[in-house]
């Protein structure tokens, strides 16, 4: 499909909320910069509140959009896929309902730095919030470690898929074309954790880079893989086991590389995570392993103030 949008934003929804899905969406009509479009892209929703999407972007005058309807639930993936059936825009941010572009130039520098260093994907700073059950707002913010944001290459294949020290799905945006084609070879296998396909990405040795900036409002204890489900738990994990099926079946020159990834994936399905962290210790480049213990002793979480005046500005 013929790319005329510098961006194109892929909301999922899943029986959203009305109210935390206005918000994502406003998050993403207030930037200023690029060419945008946006999709909503519905799971078989019982209700997907089109028709108040529709009056929204009608009250901002903003034409390019698309509405996507699956008549039945086919999971994250396929739904993904569908919306980026029509995507137009050279790189393309995915954000579910809750979830909120952090300012109204973030996507435009976000581009920018994806264009410069022609980026297949780039990631970004967190900042977490929960609302509490007295209706308050706490929030922290995720900072990448300054070790892990200069990682290329072998460094960055270790540290991504041996150490599993792995970016928020949330906080990744693609080139659309690379996202698409990803996508398509785990259809079918993963079927809810389409953040994997980073991984895959990552084990090809695509450029993926990192975007300085607390770029992602993410809202944690709603979504699947952070509400604490064991039954959710079970699924990602199945997801991720699927995926470590595909990677050992990518072709690669670094075979090397993919042994230990293939001995790692056997040892974890067997539960030896003793034995991971000897493999991890004793058999990994020292650099790596020096990292990762720089990593474990400086925690990248802090208490952060939410940023209020813009929240205000998507609730208005």
């Amino acid at each position: 499909m013929k790319e005329i949008y510098d961006v194109s934003a892929l909301i999922l929804t899943y029986n959203p909320n009305l109210q935390k899905l206005l918000m994502t969406l406003k998050s993403f009509l207030l930037q200023k910069g690029l060419l945008l479009q946006i999709i909503v892209s519905d799971d078989g929703s019982e209700e997907n509140y089109f028709t108040e999407v529709e009056r929204m972007f009608k009250k901002y005058n903003f034409t390019k959009y698309k509405l996507v309807k699956n008549e039945s639930n086919v999971g994250t993936v396929k739904n993904l896929i569908g919306g980026l059936a029509v995507c137009q825009g050279k790189y393309v941010k995915t954000l579910s309902p809750g979830d909120f572009i952090n300012g109204e130039y973030t996507l435009f520098r976000w581009m920018q730095k994806m264009q410069s260093e022609q980026l297949v994907a780039a990631c970004a700073d967190v900042i977490y919030y929960r609302t509490r059950k007295d209706g308050k707002q706490e929030a922290v913010s995720q900072k990448t470690h300054p070790q892990r944001k200069n990682l290329v290459g072998r460094k960055l294949k270790v540290s991504y898929l041996l150490c599993d020290d792995i970016f928020l799905g949330a906080a990744i945006m693609c080139e659309t074309k690379t996202f698409r084609y990803y996508l398509n070879i785990i259809s079918g296998k993963v079927i809810y954790a389409e953040d994997n396909v980073l991984r895959l990405m990552v084990f090809d040795d695509k450029k993926v880079g990192f975007f300085d900036e607390e770029a992602i409002i993410y809202e944690i204890g709603d979504g699947i893989s952070t509400q604490g489900s064991v039954k959710w738990a079970r699924l990602l994990r199945k997801d991720w086991e699927a995926a470590d099926k595909i990677i050992i079946n990518l072709p690669t020159k670094d075979l090397e590389f993919k042994n230990k990834f293939i001995t790692i994936a056997k040892m974890k399905l067997e539960n030896k995570s003793n034995q991971i962290n000897k493999l991890l210790r004793y058999c990994m480049i020292s650099d790596i392993f020096f990292y990762k213990l720089k990593t474990k002793f400086n925690s990248r979480l802090s208490s952060k103030i939410l940023p209020t005046q813009w929240l205000s500005r998507l609730q208005s």
